[in-house]
């Protein structure tokens, strides 16, 4: 049986999580009347919680699949997307929820020919509760928009797909591309976008956020190096627009300017990193020679501010 839309679900010791929302996700397109256009895929990283026990219980409603050993996020996403054989993906974090009416409405745009769909998101705490009173997230309150195919629409989108949650593409070609790429990094999913939005119609469909679990920053491992993964969505950013000079260093641009502050990071917690988070952007083969200026004009302006900033309120 061929299915419309797969669910891929990439998981890793996050069992509470991942059976609420499995348990969600069935009951949706249980209501909305969709089992033969929809199916789950769960990936499980080598889990060392009750992860398995857990999706053992599902097993006559998903596809699982168990890595013997962890083999990452980035090698995760690939091996359940590689597995995938519908004409639409959609990824999703394990303890990140969509709600009815999105997942209704991406069925509808991809049966209208979209290739590629961006949600908004609403940050939660680890009890579900919307962070902010409901004001904590990225693209709250803004309009739906629709996109052509071409450089302006994946220069709109495709930095938003570093968040994986919702993100919905045409699956066939998207793989291969990334490979044939030559450029595999934590981001995988930027990339993604960006390719679907190059070879057809895009939305970024707002109206319904996806709830997105942000746990204390001790209660995870980030992960972001001496460069805060700036290098891996410079890579992510130059695979999408190589072919394109004048989109790649406005997308370049856009990238620099929201990882800006980074250095100063660095600086005032004295981890001797600073110079050497410089000297990653500034010989970097995936930033273009203006905007490697550029990046230092933002950095050296940011830590100026603060610095000033700070003298003022003492």
């Amino acid at each position: 049986m061929s299915f419309l839309l797969e669910i891929l679900i990439p998981t890793y010791n996050r069992g509470a999580y991942l059976e609420k929302n499995i348990n969600l996700l069935l009951s949706m397109i249980e209501q909305l009347n969709i089992k033969d256009k929809v199916q789950i895929i769960v990936s499980n990283n080598a889990s060392t919680d009750n992860t398995v026990n857990i999706l053992q219980n599902f097993h006559n409603n998903l596809i699982v699949y168990t890595q013997d050993i962890n083999i990452g996020l980035e090698e995760n996403a690939v091996f359940v997307l590689r597995k995938s054989s519908s004409k639409f993906s959609m990824f999703l974090g394990d303890d990140d929820f969509i709600s009815k009416e999105y997942l209704e409405g991406v069925i509808k745009y991809i049966e209208n020919d979209y290739y590629c769909i961006i949600p908004a998101i609403q940050a939660i705490d680890v009890t579900g509760i919307e962070m902010g009173e409901g004001k904590i997230g990225r693209d709250l309150g803004v309009k739906t928009s629709f996109n052509d195919k071409g450089y302006d629409g994946a220069l709109k989108l495709f930095e938003k797909g570093h968040q994986l949650s919702g993100v919905t593409f045409l699956r066939d070609g998207t793989l291969e591309s990334y490979i044939k790429a030559d450029l595999r990094n934590i981001h995988p999913f930027m990339y993604f976008v960006g390719f679907n939005c190059l070879r057809g119609k895009s939305i970024h469909f707002t109206l319904y956020p996806i709830l997105v679990t942000l746990p204390p920053q001790n209660k995870k491992d980030w992960g972001y190096g001496d460069d805060g993964l700036l290098i891996a969505r410079l890579m992510s950013t130059f695979a999408v627009f190589r072919k394109n000079n004048i989109y790649l260093n406005k997308a370049q641009k856009h990238i620099l300017y929201i990882d800006r502050g980074y250095g100063y990071k660095f600086l005032i917690s004295n981890s001797g990193n600073f110079f050497n988070f410089l000297s990653m952007i500034t010989r970097s083969k995936y930033c273009t020679v203006q905007n490697k200026f550029y990046f230092l004009y933002l950095e050296f302006g940011f830590i100026i501010k603060k610095l000033l900033k700070n003298a003022l309120n003492r």
